[in-house]
């Protein structure tokens, strides 16, 4: 069940990293609605990338229930560093919650 965290994890964090490095259009930063969209990209960005590392453990044959385990701990993990990365961008976030998520599967898989 612990390869079925780092698996996720590993596919994750190369990925999201990645995307740190693709330009980023100027917007307005200040008000409502970029705290609004910045929640909104935040969480589809997370089911989508928890979806990402879904079909790597799929093509891998894993285990459903792992596969469940694997991608509701992204998701809750992600959740969870919301109100710590408030004021970042989402891929920001998606960033560092894929990098610390494979971190500590690693740390609990060793």
């Amino acid at each position: 069940m612990l390869a079925a965290l780092l698996l996720p994890g590993s596919v994750a964090a190369p990925l999201t990293s990645a995307a740190l490095f693709v330009p980023a259009h100027p917007r307005r930063t200040v008000g409502a609605w970029p705290a609004a969209r910045r929640l909104v990209l935040a969480l589809l960005g997370t089911v989508v990338v928890g979806a990402i590392g879904v079909g790597a453990l799929w093509l891998l044959g894993v285990p459903r229930t792992d596969v469940v385990v694997g991608f509701a701990s992204y998701v809750v993990f992600s959740l969870l560093w919301l109100p710590a990365t408030q004021r970042w961008n989402a891929r920001g976030h998606l960033a560092w919650v894929s990098s610390v998520f494979l971190l500590a599967a690693y740390l609990v898989f060793v």
